[in-house]
């Protein structure tokens, strides 16, 4: 038979826990507040791709419009009074207006509704050959730190002679 001695002066370490310390809460508080930044960046750079886009969908609405319009006023059209017309002139058509003052009125018009959305706009009309047209238009796009300037064009026939 064999006998256990068990000494008295041999006790065991014991661990204490104390929960976590003050180094693991700081490493993981950087951590968190690392991945909080990350998010927030995504955050506003997704914000800027919203904002070009919203952009390019203005010229893109503003570019048919003036078409629509151009359409409206064959009579305009045929006698070349939206040949080279960039909306800068102020017009007023509160009555009955002729196919060329309506011209300078529809340009005028798509010009102050670009104003309104875009930075620093610019539309232009152009008689590219006979009887078709391209719309373009521009304006000052914020891309990160630069300002870029991006154009839309728009060619079309206004009708058929």
């Amino acid at each position: 038979m064999q006998s256990v001695v068990i000494r008295k002066d041999y006790m065991p370490t014991r661990r204490l826990n104390f929960g976590f310390g003050m180094i693991e809460v700081l490493v993981s508080l950087v951590i968190f507040a690392g991945g909080i930044l990350g998010i927030a960046t995504m955050q506003l750079g997704g914000l800027g791709l919203l904002s070009n886009s919203n952009a390019m969908n203005v010229a893109v609405l503003s570019a048919n419009d003036m078409a629509d319009r151009m359409r409206a006023n064959p009579l305009g059209v045929e006698a070349g009074s939206y040949n080279n017309i960039k909306g800068d002139t102020s017009a007023s058509c509160d009555s009955l207006c002729s196919p060329e003052q309506t011209a300078v009125f529809d340009a005028y018009s798509i010009k102050q509704q670009l104003s309104q959305s875009l930075i620093s706009p610019t539309l232009h009309v152009i008689n590219a050959s006979n009887n078709l047209y391209t719309i373009h238009i521009s304006w000052v796009e914020k891309a990160k730190n630069t300002h870029t300037t991006k154009t839309h064009r728009f060619t079309f026939m206004p009708y058929n002679p």
